[in-house]
């Protein structure tokens, strides 16, 4: 949200939440293109400190990522290409404006978040000034203790034909192999299969979106796995958001093998999918059923960073209390099958 437009001293504030959206960042900039050339601040230190809380007395739906009790790490991924698009290619954006970032103090729990994330190295990657600032933070807040990184915040690179850079993907396996074994308590190989199939899904959606920014959360104690990616390269495909939804199942039609892989994985673990091009996304549910949305806002595409993806997979968790029965006898009841 644009909160500080002062055109005396050319100082433009955007907070990020964590119900920012890369539609409301593009409301933002469609007044902005035509302010004087100033300083851009993007302020993450509204982001609420507690959204990784998971306790007992929670419902299912309150743990679904995106949700309370889990970051949206969409969202994030969402935020950061934005700033990555408007630092690395400012001319298709919004130029000359000086982009710096305003970010939570290590010691708060969502500094900490941002720091295992990657975010402090993303940003120094980039190039990017920025400063920390303390939050409030209420008393009871605190983060779950079994959150893991799998994929810290990468910058995921494609050849000429979007295949991903394989001796970069081996990397990634190798990083999620060694959390998951690290930290995972129980009496069925899964480490070894988990690592496999969200490898494979990290693989077929760096060729889907063709490279970007990637990361992916995995919450043992309530069994939620995130992963999302974000291409800020090439840039929405189509002008309107029937083009872009056009666009986005041309290119679904285009990288069959890559899909394929994708979808497979996904309906196994019982996960969702959705794909996302400017203002259109396809969503595929865990019942493999397909659905399209389409968002006629009127903003411009001028600046949305390109195709971008979020898996969410349901696995068996280390606390079946949390769950409710019907939602952890069907993934217990298919976790035999999916292992074979």
């Amino acid at each position: 949200m644009l909160i500080i437009a002062d055109q005396t001293t050319h100082r433009y504030v955007i907070v990020l939440s964590e119900a920012t959206s890369i539609v409301e960042l593009v409301a933002d900039f469609s007044y902005l293109a035509d302010v004087p050339t100033g300083k851009l601040v993007f302020d993450f230190t509204h982001t609420a400190s507690n959204l990784t809380l998971v306790s007992p007395g929670q419902h299912l739906i309150e743990r679904l990522p995106g949700h309370f009790g889990f970051h949206p790490l969409d969202r994030t991924i969402e935020q950061l290409s934005f700033i990555g698009r408007l630092v690395e290619m400012p001319l298709l954006v919004c130029p000359s404006h000086k982009v710096s970032v305003v970010l939570p103090v290590p010691s708060s729990h969502l500094g900490q978040f941002f720091t295992q994330l990657g975010v402090l190295d993303l940003v120094r990657q980039w190039k990017v000034p920025f400063e920390t600032k303390r939050i409030w933070e209420d008393e009871g807040a605190r983060d779950d203790d079994s959150r893991l990184v799998l994929i810290p915040l990468t910058d995921v690179r494609v050849d000429g034909a979007g295949a991903p850079d394989m001796s970069q993907m081996a990397k990634i396996r190798d990083k999620i192999v060694s959390v998951l074994f690290n930290a995972f308590n129980s009496g069925v190989d899964a480490p070894t299969w988990l690592s496999e199939t969200i490898g494979d899904i990290a693989e077929g959606i760096a060729s889907l979106v063709r490279g970007g920014l990637m990361a992916a959360l995995y919450f043992p104690n309530t069994g939620y796995l995130e992963l999302s990616m974000m291409n800020r390269s090439e840039g929405a495909m189509g002008t309107t958001p029937d083009e872009q939804l056009d666009a986005l199942v041309n290119r679904l039609e285009s990288t069959p093998p890559a899909f394929e892989q994708v979808h497979d994985r996904i309906t196994r673990c019982y996960g969702t999918l959705q794909l996302s091009n400017g203002f259109a996304s396809i969503l595929l549910a865990p019942d493999g059923s397909f659905a399209t949305m389409v968002e006629r806002t009127g903003l411009p595409s001028t600046g949305i960073p390109g195709p971008r993806a979020t898996v969410v997979l349901q696995l068996p968790p280390k606390s079946p209390i949390l769950w409710e029965p019907f939602a952890y006898e069907r993934v217990a009841t298919m976790w035999a099958t999916i292992l074979n």
